[in-house]
């Protein structure tokens, strides 16, 4: 079993657990297999994702208009149900496949649409309030093949999972599954040399980031990697935050904040506190995941402490005094157990070359698009996805991405990566063909004409490529 990490994630919403006539029940699947619940475990999120849907649900009125986008009565029920019908409160139990739960939480916010994402842009907070991996049901009383299902029958079944997740969760001594970078080569589109390459650069410099094209698994393979360092399938001595333009050393490191009553008070950022939890654990590594380090400005963020994040300055010898201090006395050095992964979307225009400061202090490693590779191919096996649309995916993907890295205006960076295409349909007969074409059109379209916006024609002939009949 894995273990309970549960502190809450979301720390603004505190909501109560007690059961009243008033919360609703259900099931959610986060991918097939539940392949997005460590990250939605890890942000504090449930999340649902329909590529054929445009924008925010909530522009949709009814569900009919959202059956104009191709969804069946299942999918348009989920969209509905997750944006309009689910609220805070409700208690969810995840699923993975028909038989299995990996854990339950507690709705904390509203529907939100980030936009900004590739994939699960359709969002809600929640304070997930368990981590396991055990059988749920009999196979002969299998869980409804819907991504979201309210549970307005057999709620009985409901509550025996909840009250066992629940004992779970409050089980003294349970500890963590190990995991191990063999277990991380079966999960990620890499081979063991290269993870092992990858780990000893992380405990050479104590900063790695994954940079590569959109799409290529970076943030999932950083969490392998975080897990293989700690040697255990848990996010108990990993934290994550994701840089923006905006960001700035006030909300990472420390800064003065507004209160309730107008005032101010100085709290410490979320690099801060992880660093205090590193220093009274000093004998295991601790992780930091910066998701998009490259959007923030990195001399803004890390301040001072851009000298103190490198390997051979994690002593109090070399302890600064902060901008903020708490005290007039207060020196502080970065703990010599802490990590830091970052991810960089190579292909973002509205980004400056990355500073020089960041490339003498991380070490590098280019994730490549994995069309071409078998741990990809055996993927799409396991996911009973047709050796067809197989080879369709391998050999269109691989000419396109062909394309755009010999384009002088584009290069490598701008290729496609092969997580567009991790999450086939389920279901007893899934449209293989409708899968594909959706994701050409809705996902890998948009941003061949961000791509080309100057040359539509070299957008258009690409798009052609990728539709041609077999």
């Amino acid at each position: 079993m894995i273990g309970n990490e549960l502190t809450p994630v979301v720390e603004k919403f505190k909501v109560k657990e007690e059961e009243t006539d008033e919360v609703r029940y259900w099931y959610l699947a986060l991918g097939p297999g539940a392949t997005h619940w460590e990250e939605c475990y890890a942000q504090g999120l449930a999340a649902i994702d329909y590529h054929r849907v445009e924008g925010d649900l909530r522009l949709y009125k009814s569900r009919p208009e959202l059956e104009e986008f191709g969804l069946g009565s299942n999918d348009s029920l989920a969209c509905w149900n997750f944006c309009y019908e689910m609220r805070p409160g409700d208690v969810i139990i995840v699923k993975k496949g028909r038989t299995r739960v990996v854990g339950h939480g507690i709705v904390a916010s509203d529907y939100r649409f980030e936009g900004d994402k590739d994939t699960y842009r359709h969002v809600r907070s929640v304070e997930w309030r368990s981590k396991t991996l055990a059988d749920g049901l009999p196979a002969d009383q299998q869980f409804p093949p819907k991504t979201l299902t309210e549970v307005k029958f057999r709620r009985d079944r409901f509550e025996n999972l909840l009250a066992a997740l629940r004992d779970f969760a409050t089980t003294p001594g349970t500890s963590p599954a190990p995991y191990t970078l063999a277990e991380a080569a079966s999960d990620v589109f890499l081979d063991l040399s290269n993870l092992e390459r990858l780990l000893t650069q992380l405990k050479r410099k104590k900063s790695l980031v994954l940079q590569g094209p959109p799409g290529t698994g970076k943030t999932f393979i950083a969490q392998r990697l975080a897990w293989a360092l700690a040697e255990e399938r848990s996010m108990e001595r990993i934290e994550a935050v994701q840089f923006h333009q905006s960001y700035g050393y006030e909300d990472f490191v420390r800064g003065y904040r507004p209160t309730e009553d107008g005032g101010f008070v100085l709290r410490d950022g979320p690099f801060l506190d992880f660093c205090e939890r590193a220093r009274k654990d000093c004998e295991r590594p601790y992780v930091l995941l910066v998701d998009e380090i490259n959007r923030g400005n990195l001399s803004r963020i890390f301040g001072e402490l851009l000298m103190l994040i490198e390997a051979d300055k994690r002593s109090p010898e070399w302890a600064v005094r902060l901008a903020y201090p708490a005290d007039g006395g207060e020196r502080f050095h970065v703990p010599d157990n802490l990590h830091l992964i970052g991810t960089m979307n190579t292909a973002d225009r509205s980004l400056a070359l990355v500073d020089y400061a960041l490339r003498r202090r991380f070490a590098f490693f280019t994730v490549e698009p994995a069309f071409g590779q078998s741990q990809f191919r055996r993927h799409l096996e396991q996911q009973s996805v047709p050796p067809s649309v197989r080879q369709r995916i391998r050999e269109r993907l691989s000419a396109l991405n062909e394309t755009i890295a010999e384009d002088s205006d584009l290069g490598s960076g701008f290729r496609i990566g092969h997580s567009y295409f991790c999450d086939p349909p389920t279901g007893e007969s899934p449209d293989y063909d409708r899968w594909f074409e959706e994701i050409i059109s809705f996902d890998i379209e948009p941003l061949l004409d961000e791509y080309w916006f100057d040359r539509q024609a070299a957008a258009s002939e690409a798009m052609a490529s990728l539709r041609a009949g077999d």
